[in-house]
């Protein structure tokens, strides 16, 4: 998979860093109904993966904790590798086990009792935002809060 975009929220939710990433290839469809991301917002956009990287080497400690939904895939778009993940796939199990996964939306709406707002597809700060929040809430109602989600 390719990077597009890259946000990191602080703890409170409010941005830390977003970027659009240049293509490393012409883009043959950018699926913007569920991405968010259409032509114009990559058009003049010069910001490499590898610049990318850099940033996050300069706003990221070994001690930090990254927060997601399926960081895998935005580790292995990134080519990073991070010690301490907290990921909500895995803290929200599907009921019906492996491989199957809660969907992020799915999450919010059944844990948070809010619905993402995906009319104008993937918005990068409101998910990342959507998953701290979804983790803040394991660790403070323990391992049994909305089990099987």
């Amino acid at each position: 998979p390719a990077l597009a975009r890259c946000t990191l929220v602080r703890p409170g939710g409010e941005v830390l860093y977003d970027t659009f990433v240049k293509p490393p290839q012409e883009v043959t469809d950018y699926l913007t109904q569920f991405s968010g991301i259409a032509a114009e917002d990559l058009a003049d956009v010069e910001v490499t993966v590898a610049d990318v990287q850099r940033k996050l080497c300069e706003l990221l400690t070994r001690d930090t904790i990254l927060v997601g939904h399926s960081l895998e895939n935005d580790l292995y778009a990134l080519r990073l590798f991070h010690d301490r993940i907290v990921d909500t796939v895995l803290l929200y199990p599907h009921a019906r086990g492996w491989p199957h996964r809660n969907g992020l939306a799915q999450l919010c709406a059944s844990v948070l009792k809010k619905k993402l707002d995906r009319s104008q597809g993937h918005d990068s700060a409101a998910d990342a935002a959507a998953a701290l929040q979804l983790a803040l809430l394991r660790f403070t109602k323990g391992p049994s809060f909305a089990a099987g989600a």
